[in-house]
C-alpha cells in the first residue's frame, strides 16, 4: 500500500465498507487517488469532502472514463446558505453539521449514479473525506449517522471508502465506530 498506489488500495477495498487510516497530510491526496482509481474502473459515485471545496478539487477529480459519473458533495463552501444547492455535478451543503442535508445530498448523488452506464452491479462508490473531522463537528449524532450510512451502502452494494487521519485513531469517537466497518486499513 501507499499513497503512491491508490489503485491497489481501491482494488483491495472495492465492494466493502472500509475505513482507511493515513497520515493527516496525505488524506486529501489518497481521497483523490481513490476517486481516480474508481472512475478508471468504470465505477460511478460520490466524493464527499469536509476538507476541500468543489472549486479546488473539481479539476483534480474529473472522470477519466466516459461512462463513469462523479458527483461531489461540498461541505466546505458553507456560504451556500441553509438549503441544498445543486450546481453542475456538485451538491453544496450548508455545513458538516447539517446531517439532514448531508444525508439527502448523499442519497441524491448516489441516486444520480444508479442509471449511469458504468453503474452496473456493485459499480458505485462513496469516498468520505474525513471521518475524524466529521466526528469533531457531530459527536454522537455523527457516529449514529455513519453507522446508518454504512448499512445503507452495504444493502445497496455500494463501495464505501472512509478516510481518517492516523492521529485520530486514538480519539474515542473514532475508536467507537471502527467496528462498524467491514475492513480497516492502516497505511
Amino acid at each position: 500500500y501507499g499513497v503512491k498506489n491508490p489503485e491497489a488500495i481501491f482494488l483491495e477495498l472495492a465492494g466493502k465498507q472500509s475505513l482507511v487510516f493515513i497520515k493527516a497530510d496525505a488524506v486529501n491526496e489518497l481521497s483523490i487517488g481513490l476517486v481516480h482509481a474508481a472512475l478508471a474502473r468504470s465505477f460511478s459515485g460520490v466524493y464527499l469532502s469536509l476538507n476541500e471545496s468543489f472549486k479546488s478539487v473539481a479539476p483534480l477529480v474529473a472522470p477519466s472514463h466516459p461512462a463513469a459519473e462523479l458527483y461531489y458533495i461540498d461541505c466546505v463552501s458553507s456560504l451556500a446558505g441553509p438549503s441544498l444547492l445543486e450546481k453542475e455535478k456538485c451538491i453544496l451543503v450548508s455545513g458538516p453539521t447539517s446531517l439532514m442535508e448531508l444525508g439527502v445530498a448523499i442519497a441524491m448523488g448516489l441516486k444520480k449514479t444508479e442509471g449511469t452506464q458504468a453503474a452496473g452491479l456493485g459499480n458505485r462508490f462513496l469516498v468520505f473525506n474525513s471521518v475524524n473531522n466529521f466526528l469533531i463537528y457531530n459527536g454522537r449524532a455523527g457516529m449514529s449517522f455513519l453507522r446508518k450510512l454504512l448499512i445503507k451502502l452495504k444493502v445497496s452494494n455500494i463501495t464505501g471508502l472512509f478516510l481518517a487521519s492516523k492521529e485520530a485513531e486514538s480519539n474515542p469517537k473514532v475508536s467507537y465506530i471502527v467496528n462498524s466497518f467491514e475492513h480497516v486499513v492502516r497505511l
